[in-house]
């Protein structure tokens, strides 16, 4: 009789997930050589030896979410970007660690950004393409438990020699600029 019990993971294996991460690492590294990388996440505080990047890349050690941080950061990419194909339209299929089958890489996004849940229990978007009242309610239910209120990074500063009036509304927080609170 054929042995039907499922098959006992290692600790240390790479699992789909972790696969993904490394292929993006490999991609996102580009022409950049170890080394440099290496010493760009030891800039941050957060180092990874060459050896350690090599096999992150053969998929011979795992990433941690510390690292996963730490080489979106090297790589001026949300942690969504490693995590994730670097696709995301439904011809682009992948499968994430817990999943049961492979998804749509849009699916993944969708389900990565909170915007949509991995599968949904009502039934499936009609011939129109369209999703019904119960997929909508799941849809919110989803959003609201994934994805918390954000406020908008939008920062009111003057900057040196205008007229204190004449606020400059910025997207990002710039250091030695006034916050309107201090003004």
């Amino acid at each position: 009789m054929p042995d039907v019990a499922k098959k006992k993971r290692s600790i240390n294996e790479i699992d789909e997930t972790g696969k993904q991460v490394a292929k993006n690492v490999r991609r996102l590294r580009g022409a950049a050589t170890y080394r440099e990388l290496s010493d760009r996440l030891s800039d941050l505080g957060r180092p990874i030896t060459v050896l350690g990047l090599r096999r992150i890349e053969a998929c011979e050690r795992k990433v941690d979410v510390d690292d996963l941080a730490a080489l979106a950061m090297v790589f001026d990419v949300s942690p969504l970007t490693l995590l994730l194909p670097d696709a995301a339209n439904s011809r682009v299929t992948a499968r994430v660690t817990g999943a049961r089958h492979e998804y749509g890489s849009n699916v993944l996004w969708l389900w990565g950004t909170g915007k949509e849940p991995l599968e949904l229990q009502s039934s499936a978007p009609d011939n129109n393409f369209e999703y019904s009242r119960d997929n909508l309610r799941e849809i919110t239910l989803f959003n609201l438990r994934s994805v918390p209120a954000i406020e908008d990074r939008l920062v009111a500063a003057t900057m040196e020699g205008m007229d204190p009036d004449d606020d400059l509304a910025i997207t990002q927080g710039v250091s030695g600029m006034k916050h309107e609170s201090e003004i």
